[in-house]
């Protein structure tokens, strides 16, 4: 979604974003939506609400990393508040890695996740897409 979005503000078609953005960096892609934004007179308003974003947004992305590339084994046996990742990475020969994390700060990831879906929502609707 972010990645339309951006696509959407420098008012291209949405298949050559695709194309072109595939493996942006996500630091570059919002270092490029600042710079697009304001080239497209976006309001100081707008730029202060996408950078809100971007700061929860680093705020979050451990979570949200865990939740996108590694599969959720169950909770945590110990506390109850915590959830168990098993992410394909090795813990040393022989071992693989297993990863808790709170549920705090899955709701935290959801709960930017949705905000941001809504912003890049509005943004694009306002671009025509």
């Amino acid at each position: 979604q972010f990645r339309a979005m951006l696509t959407a503000v420098e008012d291209r078609d949405l298949d050559a974003g695709a194309l072109d953005y595939d493996r942006l960096k996500i630091s570059q892609a919002w270092n490029k939506l600042y710079k697009s934004l304001k080239a497209q007179g976006a309001v100081d308003s707008v730029v202060e609400i996408v950078k809100n974003h971007e700061k929860n947004y680093w705020r979050v992305v451990d979570a949200r990393n865990m939740i996108a590339h590694a599969s959720c084994v169950g909770v945590w046996r110990q506390d109850h508040d915590y959830l168990v990742f098993a992410p394909f990475e090795s813990d040393g020969p022989g071992q693989m890695a297993v990863i808790r994390q709170p549920l705090e700060a899955i709701e935290q990831s959801t709960k930017w996740a949705r905000a941001f879906a809504a912003l890049a929502d509005r943004i694009m609707r306002s671009r025509g897409y």
